[in-house]
């Protein structure tokens, strides 16, 4: 259903899957993704449920959740101890986005920050947060349970930063647990997390109206300024890449998000633009692409949402980011999804010269 774009129909689970959430743990963090995804009504109820799941397997009881109730900070301290924690130590956004703020230089002198990871790692990525000076870099993949609690509680951090929420490789139950006096929601989950633990949900105004509609349990924290910057480290082939020329043609609007993001009210209102700008074009490429099926679904949809199908190219899914980048040559303006909008992709098509609606 993710591949499809079909992320409504996952609510209906098989009643022997839904009646036994710890069993299950790792589809139902998956459905709480999607369900935030969607700003589903259910996600207050079915966050509430894999909680309860978690803290009756053996390995929370072990847990012993802490309330830091006598922590205090030394006054005269002038740097904090900051921990971050994430799933997703290989070529992922969150590495992408977090490699180029924990290399910053004026993180050297102010405050003392560890980087966790809590999977095995796929290519070199631990490499370059290992360079960076400054940083404590730690291999927790090969903890589980509450060894994965006390293992970050012994770094005794001021914070404790959550860069995953409940996607692969998430560390929920630590935070449920409380490792760290303060604990933040940050960049790797566009949602709230609903753990009544975690104190924090990062972002700035734009992210955070005044009047918050969607739920959250968080209490909410606005930067001044943008939650977030994008600019590659050396080390990553986007930083070499190279602004192609746009291709002769048409208008050409376009998307390279997921396809679960494309909702059936953004579908709607891309048709209403398509047909406000005579001969323009939709260029459309997400992870899926290659399948048939994937693809004839995909056009049904599109076609009940009123969009002509003879306006829409569809684009090859690539594995190499150069020629990945380089296919934004084929895009003029890309539109953002919702209600879950792009966050890389989006600085991808800035970076490569492409503006964003």
């Amino acid at each position: 259903h993710e591949m499809l774009g079909e992320t409504s129909n996952l609510i209906h689970i098989h009643p022997s899957v839904n009646s036994n959430p710890v069993k299950y743990l790792d589809i139902f963090s998956n459905l709480i993704v999607h369900l935030t995804s969607l700003e589903h009504s259910a996600i207050k109820n079915t966050t509430k449920r894999v909680m309860e799941a978690v803290q009756i397997t053996p390995g929370f009881s072990n847990h012993k959740p802490q309330h830091f109730s006598n922590y205090k900070r030394n006054n005269n301290a002038k740097s904090l101890n900051i921990v971050w924690v994430t799933g997703d130590c290989r070529y992922h956004p969150v590495s992408r986005f977090i490699l180029t703020i924990l290399s910053q230089p004026s993180l050297d002198s102010k405050h003392h920050h560890s980087l966790i990871s809590t999977r095995n790692a796929e290519d070199n990525m631990p490499d370059y947060f290992k360079e960076i000076n400054g940083l404590e870099f730690h291999d927790f993949s090969l903890h589980k349970a509450h060894y994965l609690t006390e293992a970050i509680r012994e770094l005794k951090a001021d914070i404790a930063i959550d860069l995953s929420g409940w996607t692969d490789g998430h560390s929920a139950a630590s935070f449920m647990a409380r490792v760290a006096p303060v604990q933040v929601n940050y960049l790797g989950y566009f949602g709230t997390t609903g753990i009544p633990s975690m104190d924090w949900w990062l972002g700035d105004s734009n992210l955070f109206p005044s009047k918050m509609k969607q739920w959250h349990s968080e209490k909410i924290f606005r930067l001044p300024r943008c939650f977030i910057a994008w600019s590659p480290h050396e080390a990553l082939p986007e930083a070499q890449a190279q602004i192609d020329l746009a291709e002769p043609g048409p208008p050409r609007f376009g998307c390279f998000n997921h396809l679960r993001k494309l909702s059936d009210l953004t579908l709607k209102t891309w048709a209403s633009i398509l047909s406000s700008v005579p001969g323009s074009r939709l260029v459309l490429k997400a992870p899926g692409f290659e399948d048939k099926m994937t693809i004839s679904l995909l056009r049904r949809r599109i076609h009940r949402a009123g969009l002509s199908l003879e306006s829409i190219d569809f684009l090859p899914f690539s594995n190499l980011v150069s020629e990945h980048l380089s296919q934004y040559r084929f895009v003029d303006i890309a539109l953002d999804p919702f209600p879950n909008g792009g966050c890389t992709t989006t600085a991808e098509a800035l970076w490569m010269g492409v503006p964003v609606i």
